[in-house]
């Protein structure tokens, strides 16, 4: 099943793809970039939507890089909005069409949530080369390669005609939304077409269907419906919480989870249950009851016994290893990367209000490098 193709016409050879989204969220451009690769095998024309704002340049290269060794002619329609690394992949179309009422936009590359003043010699090398490759993409459709670097330093916003101007763009077409476009910010214009490309499918019997198989009345709102949806979805996690206590209150009786250990045993129940049930049960089967003589145990035995203990260190020792930043950020699973794609503020206001995690996050990211 494909997620961002939208049709292949087999008899004439001809697809379309839609990158609609933010890149490294909504979009996966690496997913995005092997959709692509499996078209240029099918098609010989492409027809590429483009309605995104930017976002991760790692994976927007994944597509760049597809597209710049692809057979087929791809025909790049910016259909709303096409921003930072967007703008770098529609450039690297056959041809570009923009409708009237779109934007595009292009700037220099940055470490999201970090302050340029204090980045380390190893960013500032990567960054200069990331921006320098980015403007030798957005030159080759014309521009000099030293009046794209001024504009992408000034973040410079086109219009479609602007953009056909500067020969960022081949084709302006004409659209009935250009007057009720007019004024609009881009975030407005990325909400407004990703409505218009929504499936138009039968909402009011979907909605009836899934009130169905909640227990609900055929006249339940769609209010109704997420709130039933919530209630289902917090008794899950309310009965997985209370298996999970009472898993480690077996484990507190059989010596196997300490206070110490608690933490670090609740998270191995969440990758694998059934190596900390087996663990706990093999200790209380080895227990002495009260009153007996624990009998000699053979050597081979022994060996046995340990094996359940030996997957617990591994497995501890692969829960530690996972994720050296979140180690080193004191047991957060996300990184100064995570934070970077997601929730860039969130880093921003860290380094302020908590620089000795920001460095550590940042300190693992480099080195990950």
């Amino acid at each position: 099943m494909y997620i961002y193709i939208s049709n292949i016409d087999k008899e004439k050879r001809k697809a379309t793809i839609r990158l609609f989204g933010q890149i490294g969220q909504k979009v996966d451009g690496d997913q995005f970039a092997k959709e692509l690769a499996l078209l240029d095998e099918q098609a010989d024309v492409i027809d590429l939507h483009v309605n995104s704002p930017g976002g991760d340049v790692a994976q927007g290269y994944s597509i760049v890089s597809v597209m710049l060794s692809m057979k087929a002619y791809v025909n790049v329609y910016v259909v709303g909005i096409a921003a930072s690394m967007a703008a770098v992949v529609a450039v690297c179309g056959d041809r570009v069409h923009m409708y009237d009422y779109s934007k595009l936009m292009i700037h220099d590359p940055f470490f999201a949530g970090a302050n340029p003043e204090k980045l380390s010699d190893k960013q500032k090398k990567s960054l200069a080369s990331v921006t320098d490759s980015l403007r030798i993409i957005l030159s080759r459709r014309g521009k000099a390669k030293e009046e794209i670097a001024k504009l992408m330093q000034e973040e410079t916003w086109f219009s479609a005609d602007e953009a056909k101007a500067a020969g960022l763009a081949d084709e302006v077409i004409s659209t009935k939304h250009k007057e009720e476009f007019k004024g609009l910010s881009a975030d407005d214009i990325l909400l407004r077409v990703a409505a218009e490309y929504l499936p138009n499918n039968n909402d009011s019997m979907d909605l009836k269907k899934i009130a169905k198989e909640l227990g609900l009345p055929d006249n339940a709102t769609e209010a109704d419906i997420l709130a039933a949806i919530k209630k289902d979805r917090d008794a899950l996690k309310k009965q997985e919480q209370d298996a999970l206590d009472a898993l480690l209150a077996r484990g507190v009786k059989a010596g196997v989870v300490t206070e110490k250990n608690k933490e670090k045993m609740a998270k191995l129940a969440a990758a694998d249950v059934e190596l900390l049930t087996s663990l706990i049960e093999d200790a209380e089967a080895s227990a002495t009851p009260e009153g007996e003589t624990k009998e000699e145990t053979k050597p081979e035995e022994t060996k046995a016994a340990g094996t359940g203990f030996n997957r617990l260190s591994q497995a501890l020792l692969d829960l530690r290893k996972s994720s050296p930043a979140a180690s080193a950020a004191g047991g957060t699973d996300k990184t100064y990367d995570w934070y970077q794609k997601h929730d860039p503020r969130a880093l921003a206001d860290m380094e302020k209000s908590d620089p000795k995690k920001f460095e550590a996050l940042l300190n693992a990211y480099e080195n990950s490098i």
